[in-house]
């Protein structure tokens, strides 16, 4: 490295200014001059430490990743960029305002991709040029500066710019920004000495601070539409299978197309979509010295020696503005090699190609493997066991017992001598009914989500292939239902939901304010529901932040739902008042709806639940920040959770609660109250297509609606397994206590079992006579809270997968009436 030289650097006023506020009432006689206290520079990601050549001299150094985009500040707000003090361990004995002044920026020597540099150091950049073959006077391409740059070893950004912003006292540094412009290793440094003044004395300082570059490689991931990766129950991503760089086809098989691109990404060029998206054209923002966009290309696409003529065809290729090449399709067709291969022996052919971004190299292949056939043959499988695991927080799953197996013919396969194990019978969940006739198992995950993380049940059957005149060998399957994670506060950085790590200062919880102005919030053993810790709050009115170190962010999407759940011991304030923060901003807060617990007994443990729909769209996407605020009185809380899920309509166990055909859907009324089919009584209004919902009235003492046996599935109500009831509601009778009404009425959602055995849940309908709102409902029928209107579980060890005569029911309280449409009760993961 060359030796380091001063360069003055003429600075927009604002900064070179950068004078401190205040007066000072000493004179030049008595006046003290700053004191820095070494010690005090230790902070996060810096080293100080004495120049061994300059006794004396302190340097200051700062080291961060460009991907290092998660800091608190002394505020407790969590950012994406680091603020370094520039008077940090700095003090004035007499007291004076210190301030910022004569900034230099240290020189990091000649760079010599830069023409006029070569120029007047030719000393310096000759060497350098010759190992590249050129001299002072050729003209460089923007890859050959690059090159230089790198064996250089030179700070590809030595300005305050991008994410280096100077202010009067501090420097704002934002690692992320830098994104665009570093490969691997590449740095950005900005390296300066400047003074502290009383306005009377100074002290010199020196600090450096380098952002280290991360440039990263083409990846193949399962993507949505949107180009987005998919994420698993655990919300990481998944990569693509090794089946998609592979294809088996019979001799007798017809032509495959297949895009060797499948599940390109590329997440530097994510991170660009990304930033453009927030700041316009990068071109605008990042010099073109520094920013050249990297686009994804094949090259050096190599065919097995030998390979037949018409076996591999390249039929299209795709380009996308931004990204790149992203298919690159070929067809494989077996026929060629039809009179090459015996029954069973096999033909493998490897294609090599090498996918790149402009700096990194990926290599790739795809295997292409034929099998000769003879005249007739049966069905055949790759693997005699077949094991399909699935998570209980995946969707819905139709598994073809014909994965894995082939049929050198190319016949049409189904399924004969199907047999389940003994304790495989089906059950909510597991669907074999079409298994004769498709081949196909269904899978609903969501009826296993009793299952905890990790734990497992299994199901087992023996079966055969038959294309029509010869059969397979028998086969063993195995379906693996495993509990996946879908908790996002056990998926943090920093994640205790349980409080499990026994102290504030380990987990992501903090104290934020309190009447008092003093921390009243701890961790310790007698606030546990379950394990060994559960998290108090000590005096009334206590304000409970929960970091973004504690959960995993960047995970919502527009119409994604989701909800949060926690326990509190009761007491006599109704709720906890829970608001989501966004940028880590309370004042930029929004709140959830929660539920009262009064009534509750005191000291009892409180289930409380409160779903996250329609969410401000600024929490959406990979870069959404926020946090949560939890304000409550002197309680306990424990066991926190915030669960993503889906609806679909198969998961349904309501068959008809639209309504759309006129007909009632099989609800009845019970006790005095009655319902009718009612246009009124559907939410949307004013459409040519006429639609309709439930007009219930309770009547002079009030009932239920129920859906009896006859429609409502039977053992689809599972122990251990949590429900949403959603429903859309419009409270025509409300009339407000202050109107001299008789205020908000309570919406039961019950479901029953013909022995009594009741799993329920309330919430009061909102206060207007003329809104439509949807209600989220959820039954845990394993939950022991108990409310003023009773027990949510009569028995919360009943078996219900094994209750007969289950119902479902909605109560209707006396003399008012309810208008009901779109009725849903589907399960939803919980861990």
């Amino acid at each position: 490295m060359l030796n380091k030289q001063i360069k003055s650097l003429l600075l927009p006023t604002a900064i070179a200014v950068l004078a401190g506020c205040g007066s000072d009432t000493n004179d030049a006689s008595n006046n003290i001059a700053p004191v820095l206290t070494q010690s005090e520079l230790e902070v996060a990601h810096s080293s100080v430490y004495e120049n061994a050549n300059k006794p004396g001299q302190i340097e200051w150094d700062f080291t961060f990743q460009e991907s290092d985009d998660v800091f608190t500040q002394p505020n407790g707000e969590v950012t994406d960029y680091y603020v370094i003090d520039l008077l940090q361990g700095v003090e004035d004995p007499d007291g004076d305002y210190l301030s910022v002044e004569d900034i230099n920026f240290i020189w990091v020597g000649a760079d010599c991709s830069n023409f006029t540099a070569r120029q007047n150091y030719p000393e310096v950049c000759d060497p350098i040029l010759a190992h590249f073959g050129l001299t002072k006077e050729d003209s460089t391409t923007w890859e050959q500066d690059q090159e230089i740059k790198k064996y250089q070893n030179l700070p590809l950004v030595t300005d305050p710019i991008y994410g280096f912003e100077l202010h009067e006292t501090s420097l704002k540094v934002t690692p992320s920004k830098f994104a665009p412009v570093l490969d691997t290793d590449q740095t950005a440094e900005l390296a300066m000495v400047y003074y502290v003044s009383d306005g009377k004395e100074q002290i010199e300082r020196r600090i450096k601070v380098e952002v280290v570059g991360e440039n990263r490689a083409p990846i193949f991931l399962h993507q949505n539409e949107f180009g987005e990766p998919i994420l698993d129950e655990n919300l990481e991503e998944q990569p693509v299978e090794d089946k998609y760089t592979k294809l088996s086809l019979s001799e007798k098989s017809s032509p495959v197309k297949v895009n060797l691109l499948y599940g390109i990404y590329d997440r530097d060029v994510a991170d660009v979509k990304a930033l453009e998206a927030e700041i316009g054209d990068l071109a605008n923002t990042y010099d073109d010295a520094h920013y050249k966009p990297e686009l994804i290309t094949v090259h050096s696409f190599t065919k097995p020696a030998g390979l037949i003529e018409g076996t591999a065809t390249q039929v299209s290729g795709g380009y996308r503005e931004g990204v790149g090449q992203y298919k690159y399709e070929f067809v494989f067709d077996p026929s060629p090699y039809k009179d090459d291969l015996a029954r069973g022996e096999t033909k493998e052919l490897v294609f090599n190609y090498i996918v790149t971004d402009g700096v990194n190299d990926v290599p790739r292949s795809f295997t292409f493997t034929i099998v000769g056939a003879n005249e007739k043959n049966e069905p055949l499988f790759d693997d005699a066991d077949f094991v399909k695991t699935v998570s209980n927080v995946e969707n819905t799953l139709a598994v073809d017992l014909a994965e894995g197996a082939y049929d050198l013919d190319g016949d049409v396969m189904s399924v004969v001598d199907f047999a389940p194990a003994a304790g495989s019978e089906d059950q909510y969940g597991i669907d074999t009914s079409e298994v004769l006739t498709t081949r196909r198992i269904m899978v609903e995950p969501y009826a296993f989500t009793n299952l905890k993380p990790g734990d497992t049940q299994s199901f087992v059957y023996t079966y055969k292939l038959t294309d029509g005149e010869l059969t397979s060998v028998e086969r063993k399957f195995t379906i693996e239902i495993v509990g996946g994670q879908s908790n996002l506060f056990a998926l943090g950085t920093n994640s205790d939901p349980g409080l499990e790590q026994g102290s504030l200062a380990a987990g992501p919880f903090a104290w934020q304010w309190s009447p008092t102005g003093e921390d009243k919030l701890e961790v310790n053993a007698g606030a546990a529901r379950t394990g060994s810790y559960g998290l108090e709050a000590k005096e009334d009115n206590v304000f409970i932040r929960l970091n973004s170190t504690g959960f995993k962010e960047g995970t919502f999407s527009k119409n994604d739902r989701a909800y949060l759940n926690y326990w509190v011991t009761s007491n006599n304030w109704q709720t906890v008042r829970v608001t989501l923060n966004q940028d880590y901003d309370y004042d930029k807060k929004f709140n959830l709806t929660d539920i009262p617990d009064n009534g509750g007994k005191p000291g009892q443990w409180i289930e409380h639940t409160m779903d996250l729909v329609d969410l401000d769209e600024k929490v959406y996407g990979d870069n959404a920040k926020f946090d949560f605020t939890f304000q409550t009185n002197a309680r306990k809380l424990d066991d926190f959770s915030l669960i993503k899920y889906n609806y679909a309509p198969v998961r349904d166990l309501i068959p008809e609660g639209d309504f759309s055909d006129g007909i009632d859907g099989g609800w009845k009324a019970t006790g005095t109250a009655t319902l009718e089919v009612s246009e009124e009584a559907n939410r949307v209004q004013g459409t040519d297509d006429v639609q309709y919902g439930l007009k219930v009235t309770g009547g002079a003492s009030g009932g239920e609606i129920t859906l009896d046996t006859s429609v409502f599935p039977q053992g689809k109500f599972k122990s251990g397994v949590r429900y949403i009831a959603q429903l859309d509601l419009k409270h025509p009778t409300f009339v407000d206590k202050s109107s001299g009404g008789a205020g908000p009425q309570p919406i039961y959602v019950r479901v029953r079992a013909d022995n009594g055995t009741m799993s329920q849940k309330m919430v009061y309908a909102k206060k207007s006579a003329t809104a439509w709102n949807t209600y989220y409902i959820h039954i845990n029928n394993q939950a022991d809270s108990e409310y003023f209107f009773g027990k949510l579980n009569t028995d919360v060890n009943y078996d219900w997968l094994s209750a007969s005569g289950t119902t479902f029911s909605i109560a209707i309280p006396a003399n008012h009436t309810y208008l009901i449409d779109n009725i849903r009760f589907f399960p939803v993961p919980q861990y």
